[in-house]
């Protein structure tokens, strides 16, 4: 049968989510699709690459590979090695045909949340665990590896790799590539040493050690500029990564959670500076009062123990910055690992610091009790680095409440930066009749130098228009927070507008950012949906 968009959207006009997917591709500069001899051309000579199995143009098939079934890829195909992929991609460069690649098939790339037309690479297949290094430190693994997997197999060698607030089932190359997912709170950012990668013209990339036949995957810098960073955050602009090298870390001896609470987030965010740069702490982790008692509260919900979970008022949740008797504004979680003198010493430390600021350090006993199912969590996402639900995905739970999405601000910025945007949230936006504001949690990130902080803000009492209008905004909303207080979003862009609407704000940054598209892939072939720097022609038909 035909799939074609222009009957699906006379069927589901009145199909509020569909229709609005629909709509918000206006936002996203896309190519037309393929004519039927054209796809049929390009399937045939992709399954000649990976086999007929491999590859389908099936639209039943194609809408699982989005979250809004019109606004599917036109082909999906599965490689399981590097040498596949450089076939997918040298057929897709020469008959200009866009390509979005996905990891273990989720939509852990923001590329991926939308695909409109082209070829979706799905590297699910690409699951292996290539080495487990613990001289050097390093797993090499391929990016259809998920969380789940390398937690089982770093285990058994008495290893661990942080695990974010991310599912079991999703890939570890989606959130550390696209997020500069890592876990060094008193380090760097991201955990990666070293990636191989397939441009678009088939041309084989590994940065770092691995650049040499010899060389060592954990050895990020060597003589010459290091590159690896054009593979995060670039959003599947640049390539296709086959390989990635992340740093493990051992399983320590001892291992603590400390607890403080403090009366404003400038006193817990001067806590957090103290410790963590003074490599007191692996990490930390600021609750606003609001994360605190929902995310308790929904960590009861996914145990299923219904007759802890009492009533939220529905005041608390989003409006009210003033928290009930007894919670503290803020609490900090402190991540306490290593030798066993070392970790009681720690704790030491983090109970002096907090009361030389105003702080209370709070008992893990009281802290449970108060708050249980934020505590079984704690125990084993933290402590025993056991994958479980992430706090963040409890968070859909609380969606049936709004009527229109909310906006989900988590972006990194200066420490001072941060509390002025909190101070803005709350003005603008938080007191307002028809908006509020959820303040989850904040982190740091090399010695507290930036802060990553989530922030939610919701609009009530609005129609499906209105939900459509948000989402376009949510762009101008960006550029604005970058523009006026330099913090920037921490996910990349899911449309142009968006990217290019930042970009614009950076000079020669943006520039030479452009120019490296352009040098590496002269035909936009990769995920161009989510090309900020020119618009995409139309190709009805096959390149030449």
């Amino acid at each position: 049968m035909s799939f074609r968009g222009a009957i699906l959207s006379e069927e589901y006009k009145e199909k509020g989510h569909l229709f609005s997917g629909m709509q918000i591709l206006k936002g996203v500069v896309q190519r037309k699709k393929m004519d039927d001899e054209a796809r049929k051309l390009v399937v045939k000579e992709l399954a000649e690459v990976v086999g007929p199995d491999n590859c389908t143009d099936n639209p039943a098939v194609l809408a699982s590979y989005s979250l809004f079934p019109v606004v599917t890829p036109e082909i999906a195909v599965l490689p399981e090695s590097v040498e596949q992929v450089q076939g997918i991609l040298r057929i897709a460069n020469k008959r200009h045909v866009p390509v979005t690649p996905l990891a273990s098939s989720t939509v852990s790339l923001s590329s991926g949340v939308f695909i409109p037309n082209g070829i979706a690479l799905d590297c699910s297949r690409m699951h292996r665990i290539l080495d487990i290094n613990t001289d050097e430190a390093y797993a090499l693994i391929e990016p259809g590896v998920t969380y789940g997997q390398l937690c089982s197999a770093l285990q058994a060698q008495g290893y661990w790799y942080p695990l974010g607030s991310f599912h079991y089932a999703v890939s570890v190359l989606g959130p550390t590539t696209t997020q500069n997912h890592g876990g060094r709170g008193y380090g760097g950012w991201d955990e990666v040493a070293s990636f191989e990668v397939v441009l678009p013209d088939g041309t084989v990339v590994r940065t770092g050690g691995s650049m040499a036949p010899k060389g060592s995957w954990a050895h990020q810098y060597v003589n010459f500029p290091d590159l690896h960073g054009l593979w995060l955050e670039s959003n599947g602009l640049l390539g296709v990564i086959t390989k990635l090298a992340v740093r493990i870390y051992p399983k320590a001896e001892s291992n603590q959670i400390h607890i403080a609470g403090f009366k404003d987030s400038r006193s817990a965010q001067e806590f957090v500076k103290r410790i963590c740069r003074q490599g007191v702490a692996r990490h930390q982790v600021i609750f606003w009062w609001h994360g605190l008692t929902l995310f308790n509260h929904f960590a009861l919900l996914e145990k299923h123990k219904l007759d802890e979970v009492g009533t939220l008022p529905f005041e608390w949740i989003i409006r009210g910055r003033t928290p009930p008797n007894g919670v503290h504004y803020n609490t900090v979680v402190t991540e306490l690992k290593g030798y066993r003198e070392v970790v009681e010493a720690s704790a030491g430390v983090c109970d002096r610091v907090a009361r030389e600021i105003g702080g209370e350090p709070i008992p893990w006993d009281e802290f449970g009790a108060k708050n249980p199912g934020l505590k079984s969590f704690l125990e084993e996402y933290g402590i025993k680095k056991q994958p479980q639900t992430p706090l963040v995905n409890l968070i859909t739970k609380s969606m049936g409440a709004f009527s229109t999405i909310p906006i989900i601000w988590p972006g990194i910025g200066g420490p001072e930066r941060i509390l002025e945007l909190e101070e803005y949230f709350w003005k603008e936006m938080a007191l307002k009749k028809d908006m509020g504001v959820w303040f989850a949690y904040a982190h740091p990130f090399d010695q507290g130098r930036c802060f990553f902080s989530r922030i939610y803000i919701f609009r009530f009492g609005e129609n499906q228009q209105r939900m459509l209008m948000d989402a376009l905004e949510n762009a101008d909303f960006n550029s604005r927070i970058v523009r006026e207080f330099g913090c920037f979003p921490h996910k990349p862009p899911i449309f142009n507008l968006d990217a290019k609407m930042i970009l614009d704000q950076t000079g020669g940054y943006g520039e030479l950012l452009k120019r490296i598209k352009e040098m590496i892939d002269p035909n936009n072939i990769m995920s161009p949906h989510v090309n900020p720097f020119a618009d995409v022609p139309e190709l009805p038909g096959l390149g030449k």
